[in-house]
């Protein structure tokens, strides 16, 4: 069942993409054909080779502009974010590529985010759309208006929830700029 789609352009090298199509799977947390749980070589089969350097952040795909951002949480971790990216042990890794990016913890992935203009959920919405509909779609999330931080930055507005008892969806931007999913709950860094 393809329940999100999203055009990428290619596999090979993270920069050079020629006309692939991504499907996104929130609920089993799949896209593009790679599942949250694989290896990190899953994803470099299906993709090619990400970005260099493959650090822990940034966590956006490569054609973000990271000042302005994609609407993404503010941090992927699998654990408190006082403890930082290496702070539970194992080494976080972000895999970025055009219009979705991996993320990945002791060799496994543990979850994804789509920026791609054709990006859409298993309740079809869509990158660009507004979050009005996510809240029609996904009646039981939270969504929370754009607001400065406890920085200078401007967290955008956002929408996220429980898909099942292992997936978390995130919805950042209003309209929509990016869909992430995790194992676990990612809310913007105001939180």
């Amino acid at each position: 069942m393809v329940l999100a789609t999203a055009a990428l352009h290619g596999c090979g090298d993270a920069e050079q993409r020629s006309g692939q199509v991504l499907r996104t799977d929130e609920g089993s947390g799949s896209v593009g054909g790679v599942k949250i749980g694989e290896d990190k070589a899953s994803v470099r089969r299906r993709f090619g080779a990400p970005a260099r350097p493959v650090e822990a952040y940034p966590i956006e795909p490569l054609e973000i502009d990271e000042v302005d951002g994609s609407g993404s949480p503010w941090s992927v971790v699998t654990g408190p974010h006082h403890l930082g990216p290496g702070g539970l042990g194992g080494e976080q890794l972000t895999l970025r590529f055009r219009g979705v990016s991996f993320f990945v913890r002791d060799d496994r992935m543990f979850g994804f985010l789509v920026t791609d203009r054709g990006g859409q959920t298993t309740r079809g919405v869509r990158i660009g759309d507004d979050l009005s509909d996510v809240t029609a779609k996904y009646p039981d999330f939270d969504c929370d208006d754009e607001v400065r931080g406890d920085t200078t930055a401007v967290f955008k507005a956002n929408c996220s929830g429980k898909v099942r008892d292992d997936r978390y969806l995130y919805f950042g931007g209003d309209p929509i700029e990016s869909i992430t999913v995790t194992e676990e709950s990612v809310r913007s860094y105001t939180y």
